[in-house]
């Protein structure tokens, strides 16, 4: 009687599980059984065989409340399907995760067999997974070394044996994962053709990060998989470009070597650009700052120490309304060109988004750092389409989309397109004004190269300047005319101690530090005494402001 309400309660877990149950025919009455719901899952994995054995693996979850002791795992087999009856049970090991592995042995060549994941509880109650097949064969498959290690890109490759003949019914290729013990359930890239040596390429990598992956066949009902290795993507000093505007933006999408291409995908939050959960609960519900912006750790900037980032919607805005937008297509790639008035460019692939595996292509879709103010299941995002159009939208946390960078403009920013030069005053000397209400420049309000209020210093206050197309190599004293918003700190005239003041020789980078406390500007200028004199007049000198520092 006890052994028909074992039989009862097992089956009610059984049918919770999803999997099939049955017990021991042993008819002691001195035993008892937990009626706690102990195992929440098991999986039939994939089976590795050779000509004679096979290793084959599962997953049985959630073991961790028992003893090992009271369980036993492994994997049940036969070349009967219906292996409730027929089948015969081999003992296999269970790592932390859960992942069941179990070597068969004594097989006969070129034969079917069929076997499932199983776990038996207390020596009682087995729980079995799906019932799975596979044929003993002597093919074989090997991961060689992957080649043509870039920054976002690699080529993988493997190798096989006993598959000639079958070529057409069989399936190469590769898989990939972040962590070693994930590659067996990692992501699959197929190779371009199915052959003894095959390769394929891997694109929308991160740089200087580790991947790992095997090379893989699947011919019939038999799943072979290499040895598992790795590489490590280059670390990328990423391209950035001055539109004028108060950051400098990539060239390339995050994950991309080329301004055509794609790039990585990734999920709002997703500092890895892998995960293909099609939940919002998985992705990040609230504005991604410091440590948590996407690109955060990512080896993008090399030795620079101004670090890349993710645009916020702000940024978006500025790049739409100061930039002219187009349709262009790039190698074959459709994408919308952003143009600066001076004609420099970003171009911006249609790369689409990635809704688990399935990439969908079209238009162009740019995570910003922000999630919408009035629903935390989307996030901000630039749109763009095929006729140029770029405006601001939403998209789901767990859509996959692109990643265009921006980087903060070391120090004070110098919107060096409004940088008025020349012999301003017409007096002979080359100036270079920062901001001027004086000399009618127009260096002044919404015309002035920088916003005065960012001007706050304590110590001192420094500008690296760039001079070119001086025709007359000299000496020439260049000082700064400055007076900050409180007339605090102020200087006329060239210093011989070098406060405000250096000396110009010719083309060139100079730096000139004044020293003093200020905040806000009242004259912001640079003169280089007798310069447009000394060369016929300022129309070949330009003139580029490369850094403005406060308290160096």
């Amino acid at each position: 009687m006890k052994q028909n309400k074992l039989f009862i309660l097992s089956s009610i877990v059984a049918l919770s599980l999803g999997g099939t149950c049955f017990t021991s025919c042993d008819d002691s009455e001195d035993y008892s059984i937990s009626t706690e719901a102990t195992v929440t899952e098991i999986t039939t994995g994939q089976a590795q065989p050779t000509a004679i054995s096979a290793i084959v693996s599962g997953k049985v979850l959630n073991l961790s409340n028992m003893s090992p002791a009271r369980y036993v795992v492994g994997a049940v087999f036969g070349t009967d399907a219906d292996l409730e009856t027929n089948g015969t049970k081999t003992i296999g090991s269970i790592d932390a995760n859960g992942t069941v592995t179990t070597t068969l042995t004594g097989l006969e060549e070129d034969k079917t067999y069929y076997y499932a994941t199983y776990v038996t509880l207390q020596s009682k109650v087995t729980y079995m997974g799906e019932v799975k097949s596979f044929t003993t064969t002597d093919a074989a498959v090997a991961t060689s070394n992957a080649t043509s290690v870039s920054t976002c890109k690699v080529v993988l490759n493997g190798q096989t044996t006993g598959l000639e003949g079958a070529e057409k019914a069989s399936t190469v290729g590769f898989r990939y994962a972040l962590q070693a013990d994930k590659v067996e359930t990692g992501y699959v890239i197929l190779a371009d053709e199915v052959t003894a040596n095959f390769s394929t390429e891997l694109k929308g990598l991160l740089p200087g990060t580790t991947y790992y992956y095997a090379a893989f066949s699947q011919m019939d009902k038999n799943y072979l998989l290499g040895d598992v290795k790795s590489f490590t993507t280059a670390t990328q000093e990423m391209e950035y470009v001055d539109l004028g505007l108060s950051v400098l933006w990539a060239k390339y999408n995050v994950g991309a070597e080329k301004e055509e291409e794609f790039g990585a995908h990734g999920g709002f939050g997703d500092q890895t650009f892998y995960e293909r959960a099609v939940s919002v609960s998985q992705y990040t519900p609230w504005n991604l700052v410091d440590d948590e912006d996407m690109v955060a750790g990512l080896n993008l900037d090399g030795s620079n120490a101004i670090k890349s980032r993710m645009p916020s919607i702000a940024k978006f805005q500025e790049l739409i309304e100061n930039t002219t937008q187009e349709a262009d297509t790039v190698n074959g790639v459709e994408g919308v060109r952003f143009s600066a008035p001076d004609g420099q460019s970003v171009f911006f692939p249609l790369a689409g988004y990635r809704d688990g595996e399935e990439l969908t292509e079209g238009a162009g879709f740019y995570w910003a750092s922000q999630v919408s103010p009035t629903n935390e299941n989307y996030a901000k995002n630039l749109l763009l389409d095929n006729t140029g159009k770029a405006s601001i939208e939403n998209s789901l946390l767990y859509h996959a989309l692109s990643v265009r960078t921006v980087r903060p403009v070391e120090g004070i920013y110098v919107n060096n397109r409004r940088l008025k030069y020349g012999d301003l005053e017409g007096n002979g000397n080359f100036r270079i004004d920062i901001y001027n209400e004086w000399d009618g420049s127009g260096a002044c309000g919404e015309t002035s190269p920088i916003n005065k209020e960012e001007v706050v210093f304590t110590k001192n206050l420094a500008v690296t300047i760039q001079l070119s197309g001086i025709s007359v190599p000299g000496t020439y004293n260049c000082y700064m005319v400055f007076a900050d918003g409180t007339w605090a700190t102020q200087n006329w005239g060239y210093q011989e101690s070098g406060n405000a003041s250096c000396t110009v020789t010719g083309d060139g980078i100079y730096k000139l530090v004044i020293e003093g406390a200020g905040s806000g500007l009242g004259i912001f200028a640079i003169d280089v005494a007798g310069l447009s004199t000394a060369c016929g007049g300022a129309d070949g000198i330009t003139a580029k402001v490369l850094k403005l520092e406060a308290d160096i």
